[in-house]
């Protein structure tokens, strides 16, 4: 998609159908307090449409930017970074989170958290996966969430697959987890119900 350059319409398209599944959650559900994370290509970070259409989806649905969470990877960085940087200061500013995903696999990792307005990052699953069998990856796992700790970081973990890998990053200081060992992915109507009922347990 992004070679094509079919990725920004993609993800205009994305956008504008989670704003829409935002905007009929609150309809239906008392779910306002949710926040969603939607990913984006630095393509789409570097379009000239892309500031504009994101305020006029964000006013067409009533959705406060505080609400949302803009995923990148570290391959974004590699894009003109200026550019790149006025637009992550800009939603910051409106109160749209950011986070860098796939994290310590990707590009100038340690210098993106310095250089950029990133409030959250999500160590990559194939990281993760390895820490009990891989002291190296450990290592890493562990010094990045302390890292993100000492920078005022939300750190997550993706690929939690059971609770032996849940109890053990949550002691190491992890805040936020990602993975099969608490839902896979549902249609909406089902996400819906599972997440009332996980406020009611």
């Amino acid at each position: 998609a992004e070679k094509s350059g079919l990725i920004i319409d993609i993800g205009k398209w994305v956008m504008e159908r989670t704003l829409q599944q935002m905007s009929e959650w609150d309809r239906m559900y008392p779910l306002s307090h949710l926040k969603f994370s939607v990913n984006i290509s630095p393509l789409q970070l570097m379009h000239r449409d892309f500031t504009q259409d994101t305020l006029k989806i964000l006013a067409h649905h009533k959705i406060s930017p505080e609400r949302l969470k803009f995923e990148i990877t570290e391959t974004t960085f590699i894009y003109d970074q200026q550019r790149i940087g006025n637009v992550i200061a800009f939603f910051s500013e409106l109160g749209i989170k950011w986070a860098i995903d796939d994290f310590g696999v990707g590009y100038s990792s340690l210098k993106s958290l310095s250089d950029f307005a990133i409030d959250d990052i999500k160590i990559d699953k194939s990281l993760i996966m390895h820490i009990f069998e891989n002291e190296s990856a450990a290592i890493v796992v562990h010094k990045t969430i302390e890292l993100s700790r000492e920078m005022g970081l939300n750190v997550l973990a993706e690929g939690i697959e059971s609770e032996e890998y849940f109890d053990y990053l949550r002691h190491k200081g992890c805040h936020l987890f990602q993975g099969y060992h608490f839902a896979r992915p549902l249609p909406a109507a089902d996400a819906a119900q599972w997440i009332r009922k996980s406020n009611n347990a």
